[in-house]
């Protein structure tokens, strides 16, 4: 899992600050924006059965955006 932070204002016509929680599916997976490659702070990861978190990334395409509440557990 990753995040990605851009300061409102940093990007011509992007006025607002923008955030984004990522998840990679390989370790080859490159995080992009238009205008090229951006670092990622990649802080956690998805342990156990996911199967219902990708159905609902790939339902996300016909369905829309949804909430997606982030916890930590101890390990």
């Amino acid at each position: 899992m990753g995040y990605w932070f851009l300061p409102g204002g940093r990007m011509y016509g992007i006025p607002d600050d923008i955030s984004e929680f990522m998840w990679f599916y390989d370790r080859d997976a490159e995080p992009r924006m238009t205008t090229g490659p951006v670092q990622v702070a990649i802080f956690g990861r998805i342990v156990g059965d996911a199967s219902a978190f990708y159905d609902a990334c790939r339902a996300m395409r016909r369905t829309g955006q949804e909430l997606c509440r982030v916890t930590r557990i101890e390990a």
